[in-house]
């Protein structure tokens, strides 16, 4: 047993020199944009090289900040609502509205129609004389409504005036989640939640994994192997009991039809190395629950033992056996030197090279970064000091994000509520709920602090 549990010792620290290294990191500098073509997203994917709940909230901020999205909590309640929105705001829908009643634009689409429309509607004395009135009678919604604005403004705005462009994994996941208009993060919309969840850690894993990072999960299965050879050859070697031995192979059961349960889901629906990944967990789930039940039947402290190394072993290199390309490692580093931009305080803000100025609209485009990289603390700290100098005395700013709405009265409450409760209510939502429970939102906890370093990944 002990030579089964070395080895596996042996084979993982091998493995790792073999693929879980990662590759030398560069020079890190503070960068002022983000990686290009990744959205907020997708850099906490890399950057953790895994999903976790703040890749999903990352994901819907990151919508909000390209106008995609609004981000409402109720007055004195902690249940959030996301309304879709159109790329326009609404002072420039208002806009577009305005010169189109007045003539001067003329190629919105069914123009003719709609000027048809307008003029029979003012000869009978209905009230056709406004576009949005034409439409409502002509059902249509405001959804195309904004659509039709859209395609306007992209001949009268200059393109620096609308809405960024979405990577394919925010365009997936905003048609998950406003298929069906505005969606309210109760425990009763689980399954359109759940569903904008698992659609979007499929479509980051597409783009990320593999190109940027490999989980290595072939190289980490022997020595799992090894691992759990050698408890047996442990509990064995004790003399068990014929109970203890039944109720072992039961669990062993049970553990392999689980197993093979998600492998041929991962057949049937395609997944790719992240559902693999919780196939990994599954079976150490399972591992732990036969090794429990192995310390508790018999009475070896060897056997205790055992058990915790293998557990432990096993956790730590599913870890370190993942490894970032070398295209993934470069746009780590550059993911580096634009979290030391984020998080750096104002007072060494002198010592940047040429740093962007520091304005509402891009503390907004950044902040989805901000939160997804663990910094939004320090980001929002940094503005409150662009408000201060402005005259505006610490603390007494009710400044928030345009997209977000709630009952904060601060831009530290804002952040709060963001990287806590929001975060917490878009994870929990996204989950059945138990047997006998509400359908109510689930909130999380406080702000979530500092910056700090990427996820797990195999470097030492």
């Amino acid at each position: 047993g002990l030579i089964l549990l070395a080895g596996a010792l042996l084979y993982y620290l091998w493995a790792w020199i073999k693929v879980g290294k990662d590759p030398e990191r560069g020079t890190i500098i503070p960068r002022y944009n983000p990686p290009e073509g990744l959205s907020a997203a997708a850099v906490r994917y890399l950057d953790q090289m895994g999903y976790d709940k703040k890749c999903f909230s990352a994901g819907v901020v990151g919508l909000a900040a390209k106008k995609q999205a609004v981000i409402e909590k109720e007055e004195g309640g902690s249940v959030y609502t996301l309304h879709p929105s159109s790329s326009l705001t609404p002072a420039q829908q208002e806009e577009l509205l305005g010169l189109l009643n007045e003539g001067e634009i003329k190629d919105l689409t069914d123009l003719k129609a709609i000027t048809a429309f307008r003029a029979a509607g003012i000869q009978k004395g209905r009230p056709y004389g406004k576009v949005e009135d034409i439409l409502r009678v002509k059902g249509i919604g405001k959804g195309t409504l904004a659509k039709m604005l859209t395609h306007v403004a992209l001949s009268h705005f200059s393109p620096g005036d609308l809405a960024e462009p979405l990577t394919a994994d925010e365009n997936g996941l905003h048609k998950k989640l406003f298929g069906r208009g505005s969606l309210k993060l109760k425990k009763s919309n689980h399954v359109r939640i759940g569903r904008a969840n698992e659609a979007h850690k499929k479509l980051l894993a597409t783009q990320v994994e593999k190109v940027h990072f490999v989980r290595n999960i072939a190289w980490w299965i022997p020595g799992l192997l090894l691992s759990l050879l050698g408890g047996l050859v442990f509990v064995f070697a004790t003399g068990p009991s014929g109970e203890a031995l039944i109720a072992l192979g039961f669990l062993s059961i049970v553990t392999v039809i689980l197993t093979a349960a998600v492998a041929l889901c991962v057949v049937q629906r395609g997944k790719d190395l992240g559902v693999l990944g919780m196939l990994g967990m599954l079976l150490g789930c399972g591992i732990w629950g036969i090794l429990f039940f192995i310390t508790t039947a018999f009475s070896s402290l060897w056997v205790g033992g055992a058990a915790l190394y293998a557990v432990v072993l096993n956790q730590v290199f599913y870890q370190l056996i993942k490894a970032p390309t070398k295209l993934g490692q470069r746009v780590r580093d550059e993911i580096e030197g634009f979290r030391l931009y984020l998080s750096v305080a104002e007072e060494e803000r002198l010592n940047l090279e040429n740093p962007p100025e520091e304005t509402p609209q891009l503390f907004e485009r950044f902040l989805p970064y901000a939160l997804a990289l663990g910094c939004e603390q320090q980001w929002a700290e940094k503005f409150d000091g662009i408000l201060q100098a402005a005259g505006v005395a610490p603390g007494e700013s009710s400044y928030g994000p345009s997209y977000y709405s709630g009952s904060s009265d601060s831009l530290s409450g804002a952040m709060n509520d963001l990287s806590g409760s929001f975060t917490g209510s878009l994870s929990s939502s996204a989950s059945a709920p138990s047997s006998g429970g509400s359908g109510g939102g689930g909130g999380g906890g406080g702000g979530s602090g500092g910056g700090g370093g990427g996820g797990g990944g195999g470097g030492w």
